[in-house]
C-alpha cells in the first residue's frame, strides 16, 4: 500500500531522487523528489490535464503537495520535479515513516552527504 502518486490510484513506477534539507533548528524543511521520465506522463495529457497534486500514500495516511513543476526538453516532458515543505516535527516524522516502508518495498536507499 506504500506508493506515490499523481492521481487516485495511479501509483508511480519510476524510483525518484530525492534531496532533503532541514533547518538548523531541526524542526523545518523540505523534501524535493525528481523523477526522469516517469510513467505519469505515458498515463494523461499534460495539455489537457495539469498535473494538481502528488501524494505519498501508506497505511492509511497521505502526504499531498501542488509544488509540482514539468520540465520539457524538445517538445517532450521530460522531468517532474515536486517539493514538500515540512513546518513542524510531527510533518517530518510523518515522512520519515513513509519513506522507512517506501525503501523496503522498493530497495530505495539515502545517502548523506559528506561536507568536508
Amino acid at each position: 500500500m506504500t506508493k506515490i502518486e499523481f492521481f487516485q490510484n495511479g501509483e508511480e513506477k519510476i524510483l525518484p531522487m530525492i534531496t532533503l534539507t532541514k533547518s538548523k533548528n531541526g524542526k523545518t524543511g523540505t523534501a524535493t523528489f525528481f523523477f526522469l521520465k516517469p510513467t505519469v506522463f505515458e498515463k494523461i495529457s499534460l495539455i489537457h490535464k495539469p498535473q494538481q497534486k502528488k501524494k505519498l500514500v501508506w497505511k492509511k495516511k497521505r502526504i499531498k503537495t501542488k509544488d509540482i513543476s514539468i520540465f520539457i526538453y524538445k517538445g517532450e516532458p521530460l522531468l517532474l520535479k515536486s517539493t514538500f515543505l515540512f513546518k513542524n516535527a510531527f510533518e517530518w516524522f510523518d515522512f520519515f515513516q513513509f519513506m522507512k516502508m517506501y525503501s523496503q518495498k522498493t530497495g530505495l536507499v539515502f545517502e548523506e552527504k559528506k561536507i568536508p
